[in-house]
């Protein structure tokens, strides 16, 4: 996990049954750059946003810069806690404080707000 072209990501979609759709980023950072911290919070957030995004070829998204579409998350570390777990799967994880999706806000304190973003895809080769 701390090699540096090593990616983090979820294979959970958001309507199975299984944990880590609602909670593989927040137990990421909570478990390895909080709690038993193997990379700083800053190589964490890399890991999953700007490293996944230039793999898939996402050159506007994960990453902070002017032009970029504005997909990002305010939050504490100290405070994010993923609670999905196998008998209740579809728990949201806490200590997401704002969640802006293409600068729309969508989620304020754990509750939808909005129905923002959209699907992404690679860009060709």
């Amino acid at each position: 996990m701390r090699d540096p072209f090593v990616a983090i990501a979820s294979d959970g979609s958001p309507t199975s049954r299984h944990p880590r759709g609602h909670g593989t980023f927040a137990k990421w950072i909570e478990a390895f750059a909080v709690r038993n911290p193997l990379v700083t919070l800053e190589e964490a957030v890399r890991k999953v946003t700007g490293l996944p995004a230039s793999i898939l070829r996402l050159p506007d998204r994960g990453i902070l810069r002017e032009g970029a579409v504005a997909d990002l998350i305010l939050f504490d570390p100290q405070n994010v806690r993923a609670r999905a777990d196998y008998v209740n799967p579809f728990t949201h994880a806490e200590g997401f404080d704002l969640v802006l999706l293409g600068g729309v806000p969508a989620f304020e304190n754990g509750e939808r707000i909005a129905a923002a973003g959209r699907l992404l895809r690679h860009r060709g080769a």
